[in-house]
């Protein structure tokens, strides 16, 4: 990487870590802290965050000695070259645009400190997280550090425009970014990592229901709830459109059902990944109202 790429991307790591511990600090002192803002500050307090073109595929390494947290200089650019391409499929522009990619440099860093909270400390514990729990195991880390870092962000950003009182509004578009951004832009190909993604998009339609009032609850898990991570099925394996919610009560989203059109559900399967992501929000959204989960 060019000293002037490395230098920029540097840059927008200190705001994101100077914009979330601002915007973090003034929700706990108005003691609105939510989900897993508050596991967030003493990391921020305690370590130094700073930037490098890390050798390995890891997208931060942790110092415990030297306090300090090394973010991936490479998978900092990829985020924010991601979020450009979304932005431009959404027709942001301008300061819209790039604001829509300083936040996403923002989710991106907060998902990395959640592992961090999970104790998932180097690259070296993933093989040990795939042998031990062979294919789902990294999956739900991923899942739940990003469903986390999406509220936490969507906290954030909220607090930052003034309209906290809109947090599940921002928690939407968290979602979308977080299908965006997450590892699957690296490598979609894996059961595991399409599962992750679908699980998002399932999400982040299943909050903007409950909002627009076309959630129907009576089809839904009772322990599902705005912050629950949902592990889509491996939908070819399966022939079901369905998902876990990882919860305390850990269950099935909806109930059991057969799939009404096999060609669609293997499309869904198929496009995780591609974009345009319009049609993966299609699709997902199209087979939830055949559960009858939502309304419209």
């Amino acid at each position: 990487m060019k000293a002037e790429a490395l230098q920029f991307v540097a840059s927008q790591v200190e705001r994101a870590v100077i914009e979330t511990r601002q915007a973090l600090g003034e929700l706990a002192v108005e003691r609105k802290l939510a989900g897993g803002c508050s596991c967030l500050i003493p990391i921020l307090d305690q370590y130094r965050v700073e930037v490098a073109e890390l050798d390995d595929e890891s997208a931060f390494r942790l110092d415990k000695v030297g306090m300090t947290i090394t973010v991936s200089a490479n998978a900092t650019l990829f985020v924010w070259n991601a979020m450009y391409d979304l932005a431009e499929e959404i027709g942001f522009e301008g300061t819209d645009r790039t604001r829509a990619q300083e936040t996403a440099v923002n989710q991106f860093l907060i998902h990395e400190l959640f592992h961090v909270n999970q104790k998932l400390w180097d690259y070296s514990a993933v093989p040990a997280v795939k042998a031990g729990l062979p294919n789902i195991g990294l999956a739900i880390l991923d899942l739940a550090a990003d469903v986390e870092a999406a509220w936490v962000c969507a906290q954030v950003e909220g607090q930052i425009a003034g309209d906290g009182e809109s947090a599940l509004l921002h928690f939407v578009n968290a979602l979308l970014r977080a299908y965006v951004i997450g590892a699957f832009v690296f490598d979609s190909r894996s059961s595991a990592k399409r599962q992750r993604a679908i699980g998002l998009v399932i999400s982040m339609i299943l909050v903007q229901a409950q909002i627009k009032g076309t959630l129907n609850l009576s089809q839904v898990n009772q322990k599902w709830t705005p912050i629950s991570p949902v592990l889509a099925f491996d939908l070819e394996g399966a022939q079901r459109f369905n998902g876990i919610i990882l919860s305390d009560h850990i269950g099935l989203l909806i109930p059991d059902h057969d799939v009404f059109d096999g060609d669609l559900l293997k499309e869904l399967w198929d496009m995780v990944g591609n974009r345009p992501i319009k049609r993966i929000v299609e699709l997902t959204a199209m087979f939830l109202r055949a559960a009858g989960a939502i309304t419209e």
